[in-house]
């Protein structure tokens, strides 16, 4: 079991790793495929990256010289003189054609395992009794929905032609749904497994009603039984 939880905490660190890159590797092929429309510099594809997403990535002007760079040096753009005023124009190359041309046919990875808080609070409060664990999901289910009402709203006023805007939301709403959902599935799941967790574990062990105090006591006082034991030692 240590083996498998070893390998699992091995792939969440693999995901995480694997999602800064993908964000870096992905602003570039962005800018890369801008310019397949023409030579550009860099303050035009910044401008044209904030409109074409919606400004939903925060991007500055020095990752995208950064990016412009990594792109030449790989063999992807190459410098096509000046513009009037003195900023270095870009094209693309026909490797960097045909590198956005895979990067864009290509499925974005979607990783199978994922550390986040709410996962976290859900699997410790089932493990602890802490509290019970219905609070967590009842106050995770409120924020959810107050999310989903917001993001409501926001799609009312959307311009229609803001249709970058419109998919942002749109996909939020959608995680703010399947959320949800997992928490009603938490919920149910929860209800057909009852006493499955660490306090009813231990006091499985202990021979002690399952409750929190039960547990305290049991690990930081002898049982009755070493009780006995040692008065028959001594």
């Amino acid at each position: 079991m240590l083996r498998v939880w070893n390998q699992f905490d091995e792939c969440i660190y693999q995901v995480y790793i694997l999602g800064i890159y993908t964000w870096y590797m992905s602003v570039k092929n962005a800018l890369l495929a801008l310019i397949t429309s023409g030579p550009a510099h860099g303050y035009q594809l910044k401008a044209e990256f904030d409109e074409a997403t919606s400004s939903a990535w925060p991007l500055n002007f020095g990752q995208v010289y950064t990016s412009l760079q990594r792109l030449q040096d790989n063999g992807f753009l190459q410098s096509h003189g000046e513009d009037t005023d003195g900023r270095i124009l870009y094209s693309i190359t026909t490797e960097g054609q045909d590198h956005v041309q895979e990067w864009l046919e290509s499925p974005a990875p979607q990783p199978l395992a994922s550390r986040d808080e709410l996962s976290m609070k859900v699997l410790i409060a089932v493990a602890t009794n802490v509290i019970d664990p219905s609070i967590v999901l009842s106050a995770q289910r409120t924020a959810a929905m107050s999310t989903l009402q917001s993001i409501t709203e926001l799609k009312r006023d959307v311009d229609d032609k803001d249709l970058a805007w419109r998919l942002h939301l749109d996909r939020a709403s959608l995680i703010a749904e399947a959320e949800i959902r997992w928490l009603d599935l938490v919920e149910e799941r929860l209800r057909l497994s009852k006493g499955s967790g660490l306090t009813a574990k231990r006091s499985a062990l202990t021979d002690e009603p399952a409750s929190g105090e039960a547990v305290v006591a049991s690990l930081s006082s002898p049982t009755s039984d070493q009780d006995s034991s040692m008065n028959q030692g001594s």
